[in-house]
């Protein structure tokens, strides 16, 4: 073993591309560093200010009352003016004071504590070993703690984040997600340790700490700044608006503003200098660990955190019918393999991958995004950067990375994870009132429950499409004549194209807004600096797809139409699904509006204090509510609301319409109160909502049922198709 560590540094101290990492990170550092040490001086600033205003209030105090011991005769009215003046001032300060030093007494400490488990050498003496191998490989010391959790990832956090962390070091642990150990092999496990070790190992973890901690406090009196500014707006609205308590309001606006462009100013080249960070620590472990392993280690975590996601609401469902598992590490496995096999993803120790695999592989982005916020490259750009480091001689451990732990321990960080998600359930589950399940009971259970938890991954593009512009008056025709199957592996790529397609639509629309602060990006591989000139383009290269899209919409709908039994319901619930969606969009302005007012309303009254909407506000929302509800077509969603297929729902929906209906066909707008004009928008928007869905879920269900009977021998072939691509 040795001799494997002494190897090990010799390949990270011979790292090639790694030195202009090194080189782009300390550039960065530098500049995050002076943009830190100005802000700091800014807040120093503050503070004196701030200490300022005290000394000149508690001389100014002293001045009045002393001016008031010398006088005779003091009047009731100098005296009253006099107190007045003390006491705005002393508030005045009082609240400039907490604005500035409320910040320095915000600790963070770090989360999920209760879901992780300590764990040392003499617990899992393997994993110490690989431990150890690359801490020696990398230069470091073994972290001062080492926890396993739930999670399906491994990184670095610091004992705490105090004020004290910007002056002195903080000691650094170490977290590994147990959900790496199955499907990830040792060589990848240790690619994503030397990961880690490599972000020990940067000199600019140092300044991250302090950066954290720094924009901890900017964040904060942003935040304090812009709640004392809502009570302020809000407060001048109303008639018992009471001035002095909002003296400083003015100016913590103004210092708020200014905090939050230096805050924009400093994360911007925070996160520039993580990106290199990542890059860095990336090739660290080609060096170490073998670039094989961690382009494979990459790839593969995306789809075993989506089974990690998947485990989670399983336990739920569970907890639900109040079971719990005894054996949280069997149970996860069996899950795991059931989900990789429906998917065609066989991923475990034994495979290594060279690229990402599933459907969001199949149609990338047209675009990147090169110097945005976002902390971490892309999967994409990480690939491509440990390609460079790929060797032929490479050698990989394909042996199960679970065996480094104990099951008991597994179990152990398993157990309190279910106990973390018993606790933070809506409605909290009694962990002491759940059925114990053994691992052969819940895999009976689970084959039965899960075809009616989760559709086949196949399908599941289908059932997701939003329909395009289907015109039901051909759908009239009901033209079902030698339909053949739509659920093709090329119509199911077209749906893939499609959406992402459609999620370029809204970057671009983000980028053109300025939503997405960013300065260039890149489409379809040249670099642009705005997307006004490609708004078109994008447009006209969906406005292609749009005819194909209508055309599948179409197909499917007669396949459907012809293996379903009721088709006189299907063909209204396909109707009512098109008319629901558009109505659903043209409410949801009016929805997010009215929603915002409410909660604003709610934080308000749990204050005790009585806050109503600008009278202004009300007067047009009410207009436009009003306007949007002569726009619906009551008697279609009577009808709608008559295909419901529970007779309570009708009876609750019905008499809602014909009054929202009276309201609609009055001549003059009508003028509602806050709350019946907050409540009347909810219950429309809710009712069209669950209209919608209601629908949907059966448009759902009938296409999963008629995929699942129908399977023809063409469906067979193209499902095998479909998983020999994978």
């Amino acid at each position: 073993m040795k001799h494997n560590m002494l190897n090990d540094r010799d390949r990270c101290e011979n790292m090639g591309k790694a030195g202009n990492y090194k080189n782009e990170i300390r550039k960065e550092t530098t500049k995050v560093l002076t943009r830190v040490v100005i802000f700091l001086c800014y807040y120093i600033a503050l503070i004196l200010v701030g200490i300022v205003l005290f000394a000149g209030a508690a001389i100014l105090t002293y001045l009045i009352l002393d001016f008031m011991s010398f006088q005779t005769s003091l009047s009731i009215r100098m005296v009253l003016a006099c107190m007045v003046i003390l006491v705005a001032m002393w508030v005045f300060c009082y609240q400039i004071g907490g604005y500035l030093i409320k910040p320095l007494s915000t600790l963070s400490s770090n989360e999920d504590e209760s879901r992780r488990v300590e764990i040392t050498e003499k617990d899992c003496p393997l994993l110490f070993m690989m431990i150890k191998n690359v801490a020696d490989a990398t230069g470091n010391r073994m972290p001062k703690h080492v926890y396993l959790s739930p999670d399906v990832n491994a990184y670095v956090f610091y004992d705490s984040v105090s004020i004290r962390s910007v002056f002195f070091p903080t000691q650094k642990n170490l977290n590994i997600g147990i959900g790496l150990l199955h499907g990830m092999n040792c060589s990848e496990l240790k690619a994503i340790l030397s990961h880690e070790f490599g972000h020990f190992s940067q000199e600019s973890m140092r300044v991250g700490v302090v950066t954290y901690r720094l924009l901890l406090i900017i964040r904060t009196m942003v935040e304090h700044a812009e709640k004392h500014n809502q009570e302020y707006l809000a407060a001048k609205t109303q008639d018992d608006y009471l001035w002095y308590l909002h003296l400083a309001a003015p100016v913590i606006s103004f210092i708020a503003r200014r905090t939050i462009a230096i805050y924009k100013w400093i994360e911007l080249e925070n996160r520039r200098l993580s990106r290199y960070m990542e890059f860095e620590a990336d090739t660290v472990a080609c060096n170490i660990a073998g670039a094989k392993a961690v382009i494979s280690s990459l790839c593969k975590a995306e789809h075993i955190d989506s089974s990690h996601s998947l485990y989670s609401n399983i336990i739920r469902k569970l907890f639900q019918e109040k079971y719990r598992i005894t054996d949280f590490w069997s149970c996860y496995k069996y899950v795991y393999e059931y989900f990789m096999a429906d998917e065609g993803l066989y991923i475990d120790s034994r495979n290594v991958l060279s690229a990402p695999v599933g459907d969001e592989a199949k149609c990338q982005s047209r675009i990147t995004i090169t110097n945005g916020w976002d902390t971490h490259p892309s999967l994409q750009e990480r690939i491509i950067n440990a390609s460079e480091y790929l060797q032929e001689t490479e050698s990989m451990n394909l042996d199960d990375s679970e065996t480094l732990v104990d099951k008991e321990i597994l179990n152990e960080v398993g157990t309190a994870y279910m106990h973390e998600i018993a606790a933070h359930e809506e409605q909290p589950i009694v962990w002491i009132g759940l059925i114990p399940m053994e691992t052969d009971a819940f895999t009976k259970w689970f084959d039965t429950m899960i075809p009616k938890l989760r559709q086949p991954s196949f399908i599941f593009p289908f059932t997701q499409k939003r329909i395009v512009n289907l015109d039901m008056q051909s759908l009239a025709i009901h033209d079902t004549e030698g339909v053949d199957t739509p659920f093709t592996e090329k119509n199911r790529n077209f749906i893939l194209e499609y959406n992402q397609a459609y999620k370029d639509r809204q970057t671009l629309q983000r980028i053109q807004s300025g939503e997405l602060d960013i300065t260039e990006f890149t489409y379809n591989g040249k670099t642009y600096t705005n997307a006004t000139s490609l708004t078109a383009i994008h447009e006209e290269y969906m406005q292609k797809m749009n005819q194909q899209a209508c055309e599948l919409d179409m197909h499917i709908y007669r396949y459907l139409y012809a293996n379903t039994e009721n088709k006189v319901h299907f063909a209204t619930i396909y109707e009512g699904m098109i008319y629901l969606a558009k109505q659903s969009d043209n409410l949801n302005e009016l929805y997010n509006q009215a929603y915002e007012m409410e909660q604003e309303l709610n934080f308000y009254a749990s204050k005790g204090e009585n806050v109503s909407i600008d009278e202004d506000i009300q007067q047009d929302f009410n207009l436009r509510l009003w306007k949007t509800m002569r726009q619906l077509d009551y008697e279609k969603i009577s009808k709608y609301i008559h295909e419901l297929k529970e007779a309570e729902s009708v009876s609750e929906i019905t008499p809602l319409l014909l009054q929202w209906r009276k309201m609609a066909e009055k001549e003059e707008p009508f003028v509602l109160s806050d709350d019946n004009m907050l409540r009347l928008t909810g219950d429309i928007w809710n009712t069209s909502r669950f209209l919608f869905t209601t629908f949907d879920n059966e448009w759902q269900e009938t296409i999963v049922d008629i995929y699942r009977r129908e399977a023809t021998t063409i469906q067979k072939g193209t499902r095998e198709n479909h998983l020999q691509n994978q």
